[in-house]
């Protein structure tokens, strides 16, 4: 996967399909946004979220989510 501005060699990637694992969303949460409580909100075992959680931290593969909107764009967020 290629994002311009990022080095040739940078190890993305595409990661947009992880939105639809039922863990993603309280890892997400509780990685990104520092929600505590997300977990709980859930209904996710912290134990079934480290595995997960390691994905968003894997130096090998950053993961790359693309969100399409309006107008045909679709921008990229790692």
């Amino acid at each position: 996967m290629r994002i311009p501005g990022y080095p040739p060699t940078a190890p993305l990637t595409d990661a947009t399909g992880w939105t639809a694992d039922p863990p993603f969303w309280p890892a997400f949460l509780l990685h990104a946004g520092a929600a505590a409580t997300a977990p709980e909100a859930f209904d996710a075992d912290l134990a079934d979220l480290d595995a997960y959680l390691d994905r968003f931290t894997d130096p090998a593969a950053w993961p790359v989510f693309t969100a399409p909107v309006a107008g045909g764009t679709s921008p990229q967020a790692s």
